[in-house]
């Protein structure tokens, strides 16, 4: 790990989550203009699929409904299984997923659980509904933190778009507008289901003519902004799914057999670095030091002030035909210090959750390892993060995401563990901190790039500052993009990720000048 080439964030965990929300059948809608809900069909699917980008196979999912009999009742069980393998660099990253959503014949939610694994770390959440409400309970390296939700009648779990067109299929040009619970997050989302024609649609076994459905699924991603989520579904006539394609990231799943789903990948993987990454045409010297960067920046299909943060370090200003200037500046509590009136840190900001667990005593007493006397807040957080930094030796790319304490005990991994680590030893010594998601410039020979990573900024004095422990460097300069931040609380944590999703693979950067 060098000053000049911080490890980029795991792009992989992106397309784990968008995989899981879009493309694994995972929403269940209500269709408002019907006077009660349909019953389910009869239990004992049994498909699978093959996930694909560009291509190229990255892994396989399987769905399994059953029927369940407990204390004399009859339910229907869905069961998801996913398994993603990706390349990024020499290193590979394998994500299983699991999906279970218990029904009542007539649809309703009884209880659902995600597990998301690594082979290493194991992140659970499950949900039971009770007297108008989903209570949730999120399990991290044997943390667990409970949440509950509004749960209204006509809502339902897991699965739903699958049995939503078996049960009704849409028709050519019709409408449906649905609210759903999407997974690993947890939260309600609004769907929109809009049909167009049969079309002749390429499968893994030919071409059929399939109906092409257009979804949009609206998402709270923080302080109550929402986000579009766009992707496309190919029903047969009889509302079975057979293609699905989330367009931003070029990911593909097709129905398929048993064995064409389990067949070993290509020789050649699918590498999220080479193909994520945003080619630049100019360098940046000593890009870590400078003072001052500007960028032009282009969003297809979208404007940059849409996805990319505002304020004090950060300012962005609309040009001619889509594309917008932003204006990165290097701030320090010293100098300059910021003059942008920023909003205070929330509770979340100084407290432990699941994943930046501060109050644990291998946390507690690593933070307070490290420059025990200072009491100026912001040589503090430099210390920690130089402490994160030389703490982290090995570069191991193969996690997805784990929490501060299981890096603590592993004392490995790329950005995303630097960041949550270093969180929670600033909370573990009363400084809030959050975590940064956004581009940082990476000087590879020949071929400058932009690529996704995590950093922190921590709360001093009046303002937000920030670190990055993947540096070491006491600050960073302008060679940072910052997209979002979040506290990383509770399920909903992994929403701040969700705008990641929609700029991969449609943004344009140039380097306009550097101070």
């Amino acid at each position: 790990m060098t000053d000049s080439h911080p490890s980029p964030t795991k792009t992989s965990f992106l397309l784990i989550l968008a995989a899981t929300l879009l493309l694994n059948g995972c929403q269940q809608p209500v269709d408002p203009a019907a006077q009660s809900k349909p019953k389910l069909p009869p239990a004992g699917v049994d498909f699978w699929t093959v996930a694909l980008i560009d291509g190229s196979k990255i892994g396989y999912s399987h769905l399994e409904q059953t029927e369940l009999k407990e204390n004399g009742k009859t339910y229907q069980k869905h069961h998801h299984l996913s398994e993603l393998t990706l390349q990024r660099a020499a290193s590979t990253t394998r994500q299983r997923t699991e999906l279970t959503s218990i029904e009542t014949l007539q649809g309703d939610l009884v209880s659902c659980r995600t597990q998301m694994s690594d082979g290493t770390a194991k992140k659970t959440t499950t949900g039971r509904v009770r007297n108008g409400r989903l209570n949730i309970t999120t399990t991290i390296a044997g943390r667990q933190q409970q949440t509950a939700i509004p749960w209204q009648p006509d809502w339902r779990g897991f699965f739903g778009v699958e049995e939503s067109l078996r049960s009704q299929p849409l028709k050519p040009g019709e409408k449906r507008k649905l609210v759903v619970l999407a997974p690993v997050l947890m939260q309600p989302a609004n769907v929109e289901l809009t049909a167009g024609i049969y079309e002749p649609t390429t499968l893994a076994t030919g071409t059929k003519p399939l109906l092409k459905v257009e979804r949009a699924d609206q998402l709270e991603v923080a302080d109550g902004q929402t986000l579009t989520i766009k992707s496309i579904l190919w029903p047969n006539k009889e509302g079975e799914i057979l293609k699905t394609l989330l367009p931003g990231l070029g990911l593909e799943e097709y129905r398929t057999n048993r064995e064409h789903a389990l067949a070993k990948l290509g020789s050649r993987p699918f590498d999220i670095n080479a193909s994520f990454s945003i080619r630049l045409k100019r360098t940046i010297p000593e890009p870590h030091k400078t003072r001052r960067v500007r960028y032009k920046i282009h969003v297809k299909e979208g404007q940059a002030t849409d996805f990319f943060a505002q304020g004090a370090t950060q300012q962005i200003k609309p040009l001619e035909e889509g594309w917008s200037e932003i204006e990165v500046q290097a701030i320090t509590p010293l100098a300059p210090r910021s003059t942008t009136k920023q909003p205070p840190p929330t509770p979340a900001d100084t407290a432990a959750n699941n994943l930046v667990q501060s109050d644990s005593e291998l946390i507690m007493a690593m933070a307070n390892s490290v420059a025990g006397n200072a009491d100026n807040p912001w040589e503090l957080a430099c210390r920690l993060e130089k402490h994160v930094f030389q703490l982290i030796e090995k570069k191991d790319f193969s996690q997805v995401f784990a929490s501060a304490q299981e890096v603590a005990q592993s004392r490995q991994g790329d950005c995303t563990e630097h960041a949550v680590l270093l969180a929670a030893l600033c909370r573990a010594r009363n400084i809030p901190a959050r975590v940064t998601i956004g581009l940082v410039y990476v000087p590879r020979p020949g071929a400058p790039e932009m690529a996704y990573l995590m950093w922190n900024e921590v709360w001093i004095n009046d303002g937000w500052y920030p670190l990055d422990a993947t540096l070491g460097r006491g600050g960073i300069g302008g060679a940072h993009l910052k997209l979002t931040d979040t506290n990383l609380d509770g399920s909903s944590a992994f929403s701040a990720f969700l705008p990641v999703t929609q700029v991969v693979r449609r943004l344009q950067v140039e380097v306009i000048s550097t101070e």
